[in-house]
């Protein structure tokens, strides 16, 4: 098991749950917890839906973009 710290809580996580993501603008690790409480489940869907051609955003470069 690969586990990584959050860089918004701190909390470590599970790598490979699939509730743990890294930004592609900054590189930061973000988890579905933090980008949820920033905005909304509706955006977090919307983001990782990298079908629609979108990147993988941490709540930070997510809030530079809306």
């Amino acid at each position: 098991m690969s586990t990584v710290n959050c860089d918004f809580c701190n909390r470590e996580k599970d790598w490979e749950d699939g509730k743990v993501w890294q930004c592609e603008e900054c590189g930061k690790i973000f988890c579905l917890n933090c980008f949820v409480e920033a905005y909304s489940l509706s955006d977090y869907e919307d983001m990782v839906n990298v079908d629609n051609g979108n990147k993988i955003l941490c709540p930070s470069c997510y809030g530079k973009r809306r």
